[in-house]
């Protein structure tokens, strides 16, 4: 499943979001954070096997937990699935 730009707002009801196996702009995951940053409730992200583009900037994401102070994350990992497809992965919560 790809995921555009585009994605849609949340609502503020939801406590789990869990994204296996999808295909996103870095720019997309990065609003997806600050969305699950700014939610007035405990909430939990579960990344597997995403392939998030361009793997390049997947220090960007790496960052932005690292840097928030409503996230928390125990840690991430990289899959290589091939030559050149690298899957992300990660659980966070607030």
């Amino acid at each position: 499943m790809d995921i555009d730009d585009d994605f849609p707002r949340l609502p503020t009801s939801i406590t789990n979001i869990e994204l296996e196996r999808v295909t996103m702009p870095v720019r997309t995951l990065l609003a997806l954070l600050e969305h699950l940053e700014n939610m007035p409730h405990a909430v939990s992200c579960e990344l597997k096997k995403c392939n998030v583009k361009p793997s390049i900037e997947h220090g960007q994401v790496i960052n932005r937990l690292e840097a928030s102070t409503n996230l928390h994350f125990n840690g991430y990992s990289i899959e290589t699935e091939g030559r050149r497809n690298r899957k992300m992965c990660f659980k966070c919560w607030k």
